[in-house]
Formats: C-alpha cells, sequence, structure tokens
C-alpha cells in the first residue's frame, strides 16, 4: 500500500458523519501538510481509510489526489470520485475522465462511476453523464 506522503485531500473532500464533517470543506483536525492531529482518537471510518490511489498499483503518480484533485472510493457496490470542490472539472480531464468511463462498463457493469463534487452528484455512465442533484452554484 502507498503511504499518504503529505496528501491530506481526504480530509477535504470526504463528509465523516461520527463528527458532523461536511463533503468539501477542510476537516478541523487536519494539519493539510501533514495528516490528522487526533489521528489517535479519530472516528474508525477515518484510521481505516485508503483511498484507491493508495492500494491500486495500476494508478500513477497521476492519480494521486493532491495532484488531480480526485479521491477515488471503491467499494462492492460502487466506485465514487470525490472533487476537491476549488477543482470541479478536474474528473473531466484527461486520462481521468476516460479511464471513469471505462470503469462504469467494466468495473460493476450497469452501475455507473458517481462523482462527488461537494453536495453534487453526478453518474457516469459509459455513454452519458446524468446530473442527480442540482448543480452547485459557482
Amino acid at each position: 500500500m502507498r503511504a499518504c506522503d503529505g496528501c491530506t485531500l481526504c480530509c477535504k473532500v470526504i463528509g465523516v458523519r461520527e463528527i458532523n464533517k461536511p463533503r468539501g470543506r477542510w476537516c478541523d483536525h487536519c494539519d493539510v501538510s501533514k495528516g490528522c492531529s487526533i489521528h489517535s482518537i479519530s472516528p474508525a471510518a477515518c484510521k481505516a481509510y485508503a483511498c484507491r490511489f493508495q492500494v491500486d498499483p495500476e494508478l500513477d503518480e497521476n492519480w494521486r489526489p493532491s495532484k488531480c484533485g480526485l479521491v477515488i472510493n471503491t467499494d462492492r457496490r460502487r466506485v465514487v470520485v470525490n472533487v476537491d470542490t476549488s477543482q470541479p472539472d478536474a474528473w473531466r480531464k484527461e486520462p481521468f475522465y476516460s479511464t471513469l468511463k471505462r470503469w462504469s462498463r467494466t468495473a460493476l457493469p450497469g452501475w455507473p462511476v458517481y462523482v462527488s463534487i461537494g453536495d453534487e452528484i453526478i453518474a457516469v455512465f459509459p455513454d452519458r453523464d446524468v446530473q442527480m442533484t442540482p448543480r452547485t452554484p459557482a
């Protein structure tokens, strides 16, 4: 598994219910270049978390969240791409967009890849992108 190496983007883009931390906002406990300041007592979800970049050797350094603005979660039911709200179009850039399209065809056939930008959700299918929630105001 790859180390975070100073990347803390998950602490911004992912919501954590246990500490009422919303998506798209830096966690109050995050030291942006170092990590969690309360890691020893942080929620279990935070302690156990590993983004796809950390565990998928097929993703090269271009996919490092702090570099591309994307934090990817994968579980048995779906792929969710959490996008840094300061880079809302990062997921549409290459090689990311074509990879998301490929994942929507192959990872879980019939299921889209979900793109989350703050409270905005977009379902990425092989042949189209579907806005699931109202667009977040710019």
